[in-house]
């Protein structure tokens, strides 16, 4: 899936994701994928020690891997896959505005190599996947101006 996904040009930070949770997943059940039932994927998934929405992350990339299996004729198509694996739900968090002297502060305390980083998801209000895949050709600091491609890889 790895090889296939990589050459279809999907983004390297997905396929990290993919590599660590599918090989926690593949350590844990020794068996055959058809053999898995919904309640064991569910069981593992409420046995990890991370957020509600980690779990979904992690449910979400077994997802993917059912599907791709499905596709290549690896699984029945009529398998249940996660469809009876329940999401998990997370409770919103408080979302904190920074006062420009609490951006300043932060920013000066900060690895000099993440700054542009923090800075444009402070100011610009980018999420952490759009800065990622920024080119910094699209951002034009004169014309106070970020272009942010949806099909940039």
């Amino acid at each position: 899936m790895l090889q296939a996904k990589t050459a279809e040009g999907t983004s390297g930070i997905y396929l990290r994701m993919l590599r660590c949770y599918l090989e926690k997943f593949g350590d844990t059940f020794h068996c055959q994928m058809p053999s898995l039932t919904p309640r064991e994927i569910a069981d593992y998934l409420r046995g990890l020690e991370v957020s509600p929405r980690a779990k979904n992350n992690v449910r979400a990339c077994i997802g993917a891997f059912f599907k791709f299996c499905k596709e290549r004729g690896w699984l029945p198509r009529d398998h249940d896959g996660i469809d009876l694996v329940p999401k998990f739900k997370a409770t919103p968090g408080t979302i904190a505005v920074f006062t420009p002297w609490e951006m300043a502060v932060f920013l000066s305390s900060a690895r000099p190599e993440i700054v542009p980083f923090l800075a444009l998801g402070g100011f610009a209000g980018l999420r952490s996947a759009e800065i990622g895949r920024l080119d910094w050709s699209e951002v034009r600091l004169a014309d106070r101006f970020i272009e942010v491609k949806a099909n940039a890889v």
